[in-house]
């Protein structure tokens, strides 16, 4: 009977020791899983297929499908991202879409870029390029930036 004031106790303790467990943070590589387990990231050129059912179990981890799609960074995605397409017309591909990096467009000889899109060269009649800068006429002037 002397030892029963120690269930609460014990109770209280355990309580609190769960609840500083669950709120803890988790290491650098990993992240928590409804909020209650610290699991690791899928890494580069993966994608996250099947999550974790227990604290220290590895997810299952499944490649990207090289050329439509890639993942550059950990994650705990449930697909990768898909691979840009470069514009027939204005962009060639300058490097190709790979497990871990999205394709790369440049523009076609006699574009330039503006914005995400690539323009003809003296569209409009008004701007023209020129050792990667962009002139612009306005009246007699000849304006120019990078």
């Amino acid at each position: 009977m002397d030892q029963l004031w120690l269930l609460p106790l014990i109770i209280f303790i355990t309580g609190l020791w769960i609840g500083i467990e669950s709120s803890s943070p988790c290491p650098p590589n990993q992240f928590r899983h409804d909020d209650r387990i610290c699991c690791e990231f899928c890494g580069i050129g993966t994608y996250m297929y099947k999550p974790y059912e227990a604290s220290g179990s590895a997810p299952l981890c499944m490649p990207c499908e090289d050329g439509t799609s890639y993942m550059d960074e950990q994650n705990n995605e449930s697909m990768c991202k898909q691979c840009s397409l470069c514009d027939p017309e204005s962009e060639v591909e300058e490097r190709g879409c790979d497990f871990e990096n999205n394709r790369e467009c440049v523009c076609r000889e006699g574009f330039y870029r503006r914005g995400n899109e690539c323009v003809m060269e003296g569209s409009g009649g008004r701007e023209r390029v020129c050792d990667g800068r962009i002139y612009r006429r306005e009246g007699n002037h000849v304006h120019g930036w990078s």
